[in-house]
């Protein structure tokens, strides 16, 4: 019998517990948060071509009056050297990077959410961390969730962008190359059933 609670725990952890809800990143540009308005965009070239990312995607000319919204996408952990200290204790071997607690499922207590990075990879051109989301319930790890993303990891925020009354994960990321930087944000919601 002691076996089905620890065979719901490992299948708990093994599932994804967030969906990607938005995407964009913006060659030298800056990601911008006011509120529940999430602007990631490039203001300085011609044009001031930027998406927002809310319900869905939507592409637009970035505003004036920028000084109103933080820009969230400026520290970023670009020496792999960044390492905060959450409430909770990460897997061994990880750094936190970034952390945020949240109400993603209208239900108490609220979500903690680690940004965890791992030791960079042996012979890597530049110091990119493999990153995992983790997410925890009163203290309890109850899920993780590889990222597929080469990038420097920036902020992790919360924020409603989609208007639905509950808030999403904001992940700010750079990214370097050899055309220039990228810097952009990626929005996850929690994924059904979690």
């Amino acid at each position: 019998m002691a076996l089905a609670p620890l065979l719901g725990l490992t299948l708990m952890l093994g599932a994804a517990p967030f969906e990607v809800q938005g995407h964009a990143g913006a060659l030298e540009g800056q990601v911008y948060l006011r509120e529940d308005t999430l602007l990631v965009g490039a203001p300085e070239q011609e044009g001031r071509p930027g998406v927002q990312l809310a319900e869905r995607q939507i592409q637009l000319t970035m505003p004036g009056g920028l000084e109103t919204f933080q820009v969230i996408s400026e520290h970023c952990d670009t020496d792999a050297s960044r390492s905060l200290t959450p409430p909770v204790t990460p897997l061994e071997g990880q750094r936190v990077v970034a952390w945020t607690q949240l109400d993603m499922d209208g239900r108490s207590p609220d979500e903690l959410v680690l940004l965890e990075a791992g030791p960079v990879p042996t012979g890597s051109l530049l110091p990119f961390a493999p990153l995992r989301l983790a997410l925890y319930r009163a203290g309890e790890r109850r899920g993780e969730q590889l990222l597929d993303v080469t990038a420097f990891p920036c902020e992790l925020r919360s924020a409603d962008v989609d208007g639905d009354g509950r808030p999403e994960l904001v992940f700010s990321w750079l990214s370097a190359g050899g055309s220039g930087s990228t810097r952009g944000a990626t929005v996850y919601r929690l994924a059904a059933e979690r």
